[in-house]
């Protein structure tokens, strides 16, 4: 009994040790892993403009380069970050605007950490604020890139840009609708298709013009397409003509022999001009 007893102590012990060791591991690896997606993007839009993109001109003396540059601080000579306390880094309470001790960072408003911003700041600085290097971040990207691709947006070929952040950026799939392929949409019911299709997309609350009667049909396309009104012949020939609208735009033609409408899609577009 106290063999199994024995044995079931030394069991445990390991299981808690191989714990230990996994948790001590785990917290560095989710730091970085939040560091190459977050942080580092982060301080590249927020922070590199002022404070290490001209080495010469660092504001502060804060150069957020390196974490080393983040331990040096700037001109105060204190650590902008203390691992594992973000509420005593003052590159956080500096980025929450609330910080008596601290200037407000960014300095304009407009460019201010989102609240989502800043909790990726806070959880970084409280996992131990791992700055991986170069090779590393490189490795972490490759590892992820599916993953992060699908809920950043998608890339599209360009002929390259001032920077890898700008050449690689990702697009929202629907602000991209132009590039998609050209599909055929299925209309119920005899009504104009624009009609159709508009109507569907109208935001609550509105709804269609009333259909024009062909006196106003009539204004309103010379008026677009010449600057000028009709002639008094063309409003009694339209008006008395019992064709569909875009039938009757295209005999019509002034005295001296242009024509007036030569395009039947543009007469079906005239009314939503309007």
């Amino acid at each position: 009994m106290q063999s199994l007893f024995l044995i079931f102590t030394v069991f445990i012990a390991a299981i808690t040790c191989n714990n230990t060791s996994y948790g001590q591991q785990s917290t560095p690896i989710d730091s970085e892993i939040l560091f190459v997606r977050r942080i580092a993007p982060l301080l590249r839009e927020k922070c590199l403009g002022c404070h290490g993109n001209n080495p010469q001109e660092i504001e502060g003396s804060l150069d957020v380069r390196s974490l080393a540059g983040l331990f040096a601080g700037g001109d105060s000579s204190e650590p902008s970050i203390v691992t594992g306390k973000p509420d005593k880094s003052p590159l956080y309470l500096a980025a929450t605007r609330n910080s008596d001790d601290w200037s407000e960072m960014p300095p304009k408003e407009a460019e201010q950490l989102s609240a989502e911003q800043l909790t990726w700041l806070r959880e970084w600085i409280t996992s131990g604020a791992q700055w991986p290097s170069k090779p590393q971040q490189e490795t972490i990207q490759k590892k992820f890139a599916e993953a992060w691709s699908l809920e950043d947006g998608i890339p599209v070929g360009t002929s390259g840009g001032l920077s890898p952040e700008w050449t690689d950026r990702k697009y929202d799939p629907a602000g991209l609708w132009a590039y998609q392929p050209v599909t055929k949409v299925a209309i119920k019911g005899t009504r104009n298709p624009i009609d159709v299709l508009i109507e569907q997309e109208l935001p609550t609350g509105l709804t269609l013009a009333p259909r024009a009667d062909r006196r106003t049909l009539i204004r309103r396309a010379t008026f677009d397409l010449t600057g000028l009104p009709p002639l008094p012949q063309e409003v009694e020939a339209f008006v008395n003509d019992a064709s569909r609208p875009f039938i009757s735009f295209t005999p019509l033609r002034r005295a001296n022999g242009t024509t007036l409408v030569g395009c039947r899609p543009l007469c079906r577009f005239i009314r939503f001009c309007e």
